[in-house]
Order: C-alpha cells, then sequence, then structure tokens
C-alpha cells in the first residue's frame, strides 16, 4: 500500500523538527510521516502535502477514522484497513490499536504548525496560499472536547436517533469508512431503510427480498407472517447487489452478512451489528450532523436523487431484474459490471428505426413527427442482449 513518492519535502522537514529538543523533534517527524502515509493511503489525497491547505474536515476524518469511537474488544475498533494499520506499526508511526484522543490531536497539530511554519518560510512555485490557524482551531477544539467525551459514552446512542430519515439520506448520500464499506453499508442501510433489527440483520440472506419488478423490491420479514413486507429504496438494493457480487462463493439461501477476522468469515452476533451501527452513526454525526436544519450540507440532503441517479439506478436494477428472472438459481453469478457487450446507443437508434418503420402513415395520412420521442432503453437492451 506504500508508495515511493513523498508528499513532504524530507530536508525542510528535517530542519523544522531540529529546531526542537530530540524527543520532541522524533515526535514531530512520527506525526507528520503517519498524517502523510494516511493521506496516500486511506483518503487518496494527491495535493502536495507541502503546498496544500487543508479544511478542519479533512482534519476532522482523520481524527475519526483513527480513534476507537466505540471501544470494545470484539471487532475492530477504528476505520483503518488492517493491513495499513500492520504496515504503521511496522515502521514504528503506530502501536497497535486505535490511536487516543489525545494522540490524534498530537498529530493534527503538529500537521497544522508544520503547513503553518512551511508556508511562512519557504517559496513556491506558483503561488502561497494563506493557512487560517485561528478558524481552524475555532471549529476543531470543540470537536475534539465533543469527541473526547463522546468516546467515553458507553451508551448506543444511534437507538436514540430522533429524525431517522435524515440519518438515511446522511448514510445514502456520504461515502460509507472502513475496509468493509459495502458489507457496513447494506448494515445501514437495512436498518434504516427497512427498519430492520440487529437480529433481522444478523440472519438476513437473498431470500428474504421479493423482487416485485425491475423497480419494486420489498423485504420480507422471516417468521412474521400478515405483515406487509418493507419497500426498498434502489439504493439500498443497490448496495445489496454490490455486496452479494463481491461474495460469490456464498450460496443463494446463505446468509449475506459476515464478520472477517484474520481473513476467515464467521457468522455476526448481535452486539457485533449494533457496535458496526453505533461507530458508523458516531461518525456520521460527528462530521455532518443528523439535523437538516443547521448542517451545512442541508441543501444537498433536500434532494433524494438527481434525474441522472435516478435514470443510472433504473438501468441497473431492470438489467439486474431481467437476469434473475432468467437465472432465478444464481443471483450470487451477478455483477454490477456493465456488460460491454451491450451497445447501448446502438441499441437505441435500432429501436428508433424499427420504432420508425412500425408507424409509418398510410396514404393520406399526415406524416407524423417521432423525433422527440423517448427510445425504452430497457427493451431496447434486452432485445439486443437476445439477438
Amino acid at each position: 500500500m506504500s508508495t515511493s513518492k513523498s508528499f513532504l519535502n524530507p530536508d525542510s522537514a528535517e530542519l523544522y523538527s531540529l529546531k526542537f529538543p530530540k524527543q520532541k523533534s522524533v515526535r514531530i517527524r512520527r506525526d507528520l510521516k503517519h498524517f502523510e502515509e494516511w493521506l496516500k493511503a486511506v483518503a487518496n489525497i494527491e495535493t502536495s502535502f507541502d503546498d496544500a491547505v487543508f479544511h478542519a474536515s479533512l482534519y476532522k476524518i482523520f481524527f475519526l477514522y483513527n480513534v476507537a469511537l466505540y471501544p470494545t474488544s470484539k471487532v475492530q475498533e477504528n476505520f483503518i484497513p488492517p493491513e495499513f494499520s500492520l504496515e504503521l506499526q511496522q515502521q514504528g508511526l503506530t502501536d497497535s490499536g486505535s490511536l487516543s484522543c489525545s494522540q490524534a490531536a498530537s498529530r493534527i497539530m503538529t500537521a497544522i504548525r508544520w503547513q503553518q511554519y512551511h508556508l511562512q518560510n519557504y517559496e513556491l512555485q506558483y503561488y502561497r496560499p494563506k493557512i487560517d490557524t485561528y478558524s481552524l482551531m475555532n471549529e476543531l477544539i470543540p470537536f475534539y472536547r465533543k469527541l473526547r467525551e463522546l468516546v467515553k459514552n458507553g451508551e448506543l446512542t444511534y437507538k436514540k436517533a430522533t429524525q431517522p430519515e435524515t440519518v438515511f439520506k446522511v448514510f445514502k448520500r456520504r461515502e460509507v469508512p472502513g475496509p468493509h464499506s459495502i458489507r457496513d453499508l447494506v448494515i445501514l442501510m437495512l436498518t434504516w431503510n427497512a427498519g430492520c433489527t440487529p437480529t433481522e440483520i444478523v440472519n438476513f440472506s437473498f431470500q428474504n427480498l421479493e423482487l416485485r419488478g425491475a423497480l419494486d423490491w420489498a423485504y420480507h420479514r422471516p417468521d412474521k407472517q400478515g405483515i406487509e413486507p418493507v419497500k426498498l429504496d434502489p439504493y439500498t438494493v443497490i448496495a445489496i447487489l454490490e455486496l452479494v457480487g463481491t461474495q460469490p462463493g456464498i450460496p443463494s439461501g446463505e446468509k449475506l452478512l459476515y464478520c472477517f477476522d484474520d481473513d476467515s468469515a464467521r457468522p455476526f452476533s448481535e452486539n457485533e451489528i449494533e457496535i458496526i451501527l453505533e461507530r458508523h452513526y458516531r461518525f456520521a454525526e460527528a462530521l455532518y450532523g443528523f439535523d437538516p436544519y443547521i448542517s451545512i450540507d442541508a441543501d444537498d440532503l433536500e434532494l433524494d436523487y438527481s434525474p441522472s441517479e435516478e435514470d443510472m439506478m433504473s438501468d441497473m436494477l431492470t438489467l439486474f431484474y431481467d437476469a434473475m428472472i432468467k437465472n432465478p438459481g444464481q443471483p450470487h453469478s451477478l455483477s454490477l459490471d456493465v456488460d460491454d457487450d451491450i451497445d447501448w446507443d446502438v441499441a437505441v437508434q435500432r429501436t428508433r428505426k424499427g420504432q420508425r418503420e412500425k408507424s409509418q402513415p398510410d396514404a393520406g395520412d399526415t406524416p407524423r413527427d417521432d423525433s422527440d420521442d423517448q427510445a425504452d432503453w430497457d427493451s431496447a437492451v434486452i432485445k439486443r442482449k437476445d439477438s
């Protein structure tokens, strides 16, 4: 996971660290290296650490990734990929396990102070960005104090959510962190969209789903006759199908959600599901907030799906529905990758041509202008596949 490219100028960072006593100098170099490695491997930031000024949100994400938001020994405590965590330990940048709140804050402060020093003392090639340390601290200090108290709280706060619809929108509109993000997303969607309990999530399988139409998928609660099935949001269905595609060896009737320990899979316990829910709830609440009236991203949450997103999900679910009707015994063989053999443009052109030929006017009829007709993309693709 490591790369040879470094975002830090090693000479300037070394000179900066040497301005301090030896023990502090070692800590500064460790903190800067840890933050730099996280930027590359986890945050996927390509911008140079030397030349960029990061928003407070990036420092918050670093904090939330590295601390144990809901400490327990049952499942992985933080959102850092295990292989990257091992790499950090081998480089001597961290000990085993998560960072404490003070350790995470130390690395963030070192990164901010380094950038402030570097941008004030080194000529940059194109421009000199400014870092507003006062504004950063005004935002980060209350955040740190809040999280420092939150991680001590052993209560499952997600159960007291007062705005479940807003929580659902936040989870489906924001990236889910962690090495098992697809699996965790399904757990979150089943909880906040279908209203599943941890017990139902532990036993969730593909057979709990009913395909009533390409865009009409429902969840049936097991062992509860006479209860109306829950209609699933399209994004929830796509998350489930993506998870199915990543686990091709699981039979169609088996459970879909597993806990992975040292590359081995085992069924979840109900308590482990609750821990996953709580950690993601705390992460999202701390970073975005769940109050649509005060969140800086409130406007983005008002719109459920854009027209282009609805079209994309409609196309994907139509293709899945067609494949499942033809091959009902093999749901695990599906993939989210669009069939390369399907030429969408050619398929639509053929459909339009066929429509024009069928609708040629008889003698004496007024010619019909069908230039604005909307082609049926789904039927066009099916015809293309069957031809």
